[in-house]
């Protein structure tokens, strides 16, 4: 949860929101004061209507193997000595038809995983899911 005041056109707006997105999208505006001439709050519902993606309702599972056979499923992204194996990750996103267990490999997504991090790019709906696998590189 974020809380700021951004000054934007000589009015000082305290921000209530719940998500990364809204804070990065306003960190050139935030000011250090305690006062401010209106507040206002963002939600998901808020968010959606705007089309904006909330990520954060995105499913990871990751998993990974020193063999790249055998997976174990771990609580974090490797930070070094792995390689994401991009032939078994995958994203699905649940449609109206398909549960997400039945929905099939949704092909817009990108997986790019860098320096410990994974990026995902065109996860555009609630309710994705990703499986990640990871395969411990070769010396």
């Amino acid at each position: 949860m974020y809380k700021f005041i951004i000054k934007l056109a000589d009015l000082k707006i305290y921000i209530h929101c719940h998500y990364q997105y809204c804070f990065n999208m306003c960190q050139d505006y935030i000011v250090n004061d305690k006062d401010y001439d209106f507040k206002i709050s963002t939600n998901e519902d808020e968010l959606l209507k705007e089309n904006i993606p909330n990520h954060y309702n995105t499913e990871l599972a990751v998993n990974i193997s020193e063999d790249g056979t055998n997976y174990n499923i771990v609580n974090e992204v490797p930070t070094t000595g792995y390689e994401l194996n991009s032939e078994k990750s995958i994203c699905k996103t649940q449609t109206d038809t398909s549960g997400i267990e039945n929905a099939p490999k949704d092909n817009n997504i990108t997986i790019e995983y860098k320096e410990g991090k994974i990026d995902f790019l065109g996860i555009t709906q609630k309710g994705t899911r990703c499986y990640l696998y990871f395969d411990l590189k070769n010396s």
